[in-house]
C-alpha cells in the first residue's frame, strides 16, 4: 500500500498546534485536536444568507455601500404594481446587515426605488431614484448609522446610475430621468456628477450615455462597468464596454468578456468583481476572467469594498433573499477520511 512518505519523499509533520505560517500543500497533524490538515486553496462560492425582513427589489445598495458583514439597503419595490395601477409600491424602509442578521435601519425621508448607494454603513447615501410616479428625481439622503437626513441634491433628476465613494467624496455616473418615453428628444445622459461632502459638480463626461452600470472604487480612483448604453436612444442595448476614472477623465479598458445591461460592482478600480442575473467577471487591472455566478441568477442589489467578499440582497416581486460570495482564498482545511 502506498504511503504519504513513498509518494511525496517526506513525513506528515506531527505537531501540537497548527504551524504559524502554513506553506500551501504542507500537510500536518494537530495531535491536541486530533485533526489531519493541509493548507490549500478554497474556490469560489455563494452561500445563502439570512433573509430580509421586508423583501424588495429596485434599491440603493452602492458598491461601497459596507462591506459583507456591515452593509446597508435602502428603499425599493416590495412587489409588482397593484390592480389598476401602473406604478410599482415604494418603500422608505432601510436594513442594515451584521454578518449574522438584517435589522431596521431607520426609515428613509422619503420614499425611493432605483436610487444608487455609496458610503459605509454608518455614513451612507442614497442618491437619486424614483419617487411614487416612477419619475427620477435629484434626492440625496445621508444616513448616519441610525437616521437619515436630506443632502444637497444632485445636478439633474437621475435614477439607475452607478455610484461610489463614500459620503464626503462621491461619484455618479450616467443614469436616466423618467418617466421613461421612445422618441426624439433622446435623455443625455452622460453625465459625471462629483460629491464633496457638501455640494455636488459635474466632471469629464462618460464616453457615452449610460445607466444600470457596475461602478466600483473611489471619487479619484473608479471603475464603470457594462450596463445599458444609449438610454431610450437608436443605439439602445447593453454594452461590455468598461472605462476607468482618475478625478478628472475617464479613459477606456479592456472589455468584460459579454456585454451585460445591468451591472453590480464590487472591490476597487483595479480589483472589480463585476455581477449580476446569470453572469460574474473578475477584473485584475489588465484583463477579466469568467468568475463564480450567483446561485439564483436574479437581478437584486449586491456589492461590497473586497472583490472577494460580497453580498447579494433581495430582488425582483419582493424577494427576501441573501448570498454572500467568498472569492477562491488560501486557507487551512480538515481532512476527513471515511
Amino acid at each position: 500500500m502506498a504511503t504519504y512518505y513513498g509518494t511525496y519523499g517526506q513525513k506528515v509533520q506531527y505537531l501540537a498546534s497548527d504551524p504559524t505560517d502554513p506553506q500551501i500543500g504542507q500537510v500536518w497533524y494537530n495531535y491536541t485536536s486530533a485533526t489531519l490538515k493541509v493548507r490549500g486553496y478554497n474556490a469560489a462560492a455563494w452561500t445563502s444568507g439570512p433573509n430580509l425582513s421586508t423583501g424588495r427589489g429596485n434599491m440603493g445598495a452602492g458598491s461601497n455601500n459596507g462591506t459583507q458583514t456591515a452593509y446597508l439597503v435602502s428603499g425599493g419595490s416590495p412587489g409588482a404594481p397593484p390592480p389598476g395601477s401602473i406604478y410599482a409600491p415604494i418603500t422608505t424602509a432601510a436594513e442594515k446587515y451584521n454578518g449574522t442578521s438584517w435589522t431596521s435601519a431607520g426609515s428613509m425621508s422619503v420614499q425611493r426605488r432605483s436610487n444608487s448607494g455609496a458610503g459605509t454603513q454608518t455614513a451612507a447615501m442614497s442618491i437619486g431614484g424614483a419617487d411614487t410616479t416612477n419619475s427620477a428625481s435629484t434626492d440625496n439622503q445621508l444616513y448616519n448609522g441610525s437616521s437619515w437626513t436630506t443632502g444637497t441634491g444632485i445636478p439633474a433628476n437621475r435614477r439607475d446610475g452607478g455610484a461610489c465613494g463614500t459620503q464626503t467624496a462621491a461619484l455618479y455616473i450616467g443614469g436616466f430621468f423618467a418617466p421613461p418615453y421612445i422618441g426624439p428628444p433622446y435623455a443625455n445622459n452622460n453625465n459625471t456628477f462629483i460629491y464633496n461632502g457638501s455640494s455636488w459638480t459635474s466632471g469629464n463626461t462618460y464616453p457615452t450615455d449610460i445607466y444600470f452600470s457596475g461602478a466600483s472604487g473611489s471619487s479619484t480612483a473608479a471603475i464603470s462597468s457594462g450596463g445599458t448604453a444609449n438610454p431610450f436612444g437608436p443605439l439602445m442595448g447593453p454594452t461590455a464596454a468598461v472605462n476607468s476614472w482618475n478625478g478628472t477623465s475617464w479613459t477606456g479598458l479592456t472589455s468584460m468578456p459579454a456585454a451585460q445591461p445591468s451591472v453590480l460592482g464590487a472591490g476597487t478600480q483595479s480589483a472589480q468583481f463585476a455581477f449580476g442575473s446569470g453572469f460574474a467577471y473578475d477584473w485584475n487591472g489588465t484583463s477579466w476572467t469568467a468568475g463564480t455566478q450567483n446561485s439564483s441568477a436574479r437581478p437584486a442589489a449586491g456589492g461590497g469594498t473586497n472583490n472577494g467578499s460580497t453580498l447579494l440582497a433581495g430582488g425582483p416581486s419582493g424577494s427576501t433573499a441573501t448570498e454572500l460570495y467568498s472569492g477562491a482564498a488560501v486557507a487551512t482545511k480538515t481532512v476527513t477520511v471515511s
